[in-house]
């Protein structure tokens, strides 16, 4: 009697594990259509964006931009890459989709630098461009999470007495979708 009893309990035991692991387990198409969902790297570095400090739109190609015109006799040049260190995944519209933030550094000849964040909506795996806001110039970022569909920012910007090249004020800035757009959360 105790080995059947040992016997039966052995069994369901096992039974139970089984029909737990198939319950949990997502089929391979549900785990498919998930990844095919994701915004990656790849797909935001080659998406379209506007460029809050260019004025326009951008069509990144393997995450860069560039257009020269001539003006004046003068060469012109205008460079807009993505950080590609600096990508941020999470729900910011409350869809349960990670979208994502990047962000968008750039440069038109000169010495400036100009850092802007963007917010890219997660439309079935393809980036579709919600927002930009613009950072600064040559300003650094320490990190961004998003936390609660709020993007934050720990940044270094020019203090009062700082030159450009050389920011030392230390600031954290909170943004939240409103709408169609990127709201700063004073």
């Amino acid at each position: 009697m105790k080995k059947t009893t040992l016997l039966i309990t052995v069994l369901l035991l096992i039974s139970l594990v089984l029909v737990g692991a198939v319950c949990e387990k997502k089929s391979r198409k549900e785990r498919e259509e998930e990844e095919e969902y994701k915004l990656t790297l790849e797909v935001l570095k080659n998406a379209e964006y506007y460029c809050e400090a260019c004025m326009g739109w951008v069509k990144l190609q393997g995450g860069y931009y560039s257009e020269e015109r001539e003006e004046s006799g003068m060469l012109f040049i205008r460079e807009t890459w993505i950080a590609e260190d600096i990508v941020v995944y999470g729900d910011l519209n409350s869809d349960g989709e990670e979208d994502a933030v990047v962000i968008l550094v750039s440069n038109f000849g000169g010495s400036g630098v100009f850092v802007e964040l963007a917010v890219m909506i997660n439309d079935k795996g393809n980036p579709l461009y919600l927002d930009s806001e613009i950072l600064g110039d040559r300003i650094i970022i320490n990190s961004i999470t998003i936390e609660s569909s709020e993007i934050i920012l720990d940044i270094v910007i020019q203090g009062p007495d700082d030159a450009l090249c050389c920011p030392t004020l230390e600031k954290i800035v909170r943004y939240k979708i409103s709408g169609n757009k990127l709201v700063e959360i004073k």
